[in-house]
């Protein structure tokens, strides 16, 4: 799951290690809490399971007038994207397919570390709308997400690893009541779809025309789809909810081994 692209030999060789004692450790398992469902038949993992592709981050802030928002430059339209900058995760098409609006008061604020940090800081010094802001406080990180017009996930559905994970930004993003763009990805549940602004096709003219599509919307269109994602990850990915998932997953295991062997 390490996919930065400047992963050393020793770190390489630790992950083949680790990998074999977690798949030993399995053999000993009687139930798992997976990320995903495709990890359940990859692993060949035969026993009961629940997915929790993750718990929505708390937030006790009031929904987002977008209409009204004080943003660093508010005649402008924020596209933005926060998390782990590396290659692998689209950030570089999320740069290019931006590239290619040619709208002047759009801006993309990108913050974050990672493998693609260069290719972005030349791709700044050529287009002035496209700003990097290095790695910031967390705090400074919500209320970047807050004051955007629309976030972006530009992981692609097209390597192996996504069947296996789930992008824990997306809660985030969707927390913050601003509108997301992303891929359909394999590791998602269904049931994100309708919340998300989806890229229907693999490539960089599809992401761009996806969010030339949520900035067409009304600033009051933008608010209240962002609201029912938030509505959305907080009523039902909270730690409540996903906890009594495995707790009942817990308590049916324990009551079949009982009735096998009159013991838990």
């Amino acid at each position: 799951m390490n996919l930065s692209a400047k992963r050393s030999l020793p770190r390489k060789m630790l992950g083949k290690l680790l990998i074999k004692r977690l798949y030993k450790t399995l053999e000993d398992v009687d139930c798992a809490v997976v990320l995903t469902e495709p990890m359940v038949s990859y692993m060949g993992f035969t026993k009961p399971h629940v997915v929790i592709e993750g718990i929505a981050p708390p937030s006790d802030a009031p929904d987002l007038d977008q209409s009204s928002t004080e943003s660093p430059a508010s005649s402008d339209t924020m596209i933005v994207y926060t998390g782990g900058l590396n290659a692998a995760f689209g950030v570089l098409e999320l740069v290019q397919a931006f590239s290619t609006l040619t709208d002047p008061s759009l801006r993309l604020v990108l913050c974050g570390v990672g493998d693609a940090v260069q290719a972005i800081e030349e791709y700044a010094t050529s287009d002035q709308r496209i700003i990097y802001q290095g790695l910031l406080p967390h705090k400074e990180v919500v209320a970047l997400q807050r004051q955007a017009t629309v976030l972006v996930n530009p992981r692609q559905n097209t390597e192996e690893y996504v069947k296996y994970s789930f992008p824990s930004k997306l809660m985030e993003y969707m927390v913050s009541g601003t509108p997301t763009v992303a891929y359909d990805l394999d590791g998602m549940p269904a049931e994100y779809r309708e919340h998300l602004f989806i890229v229907p096709e693999n490539d960089i003219a599809s992401l761009a025309k996806t969010i030339q599509q949520v900035l067409a919307q009304s600033p009051a269109q933008r608010r209240d789809f962002g609201h029912r994602a938030r509505t959305f990850v907080q009523e039902q990915k909270n730690p409540e909810v996903q906890t009594k998932k495995i707790l009942r997953m817990i308590d049916a295991v324990t009551t079949q081994r009982k009735e096998r062997y009159g013991r838990v």
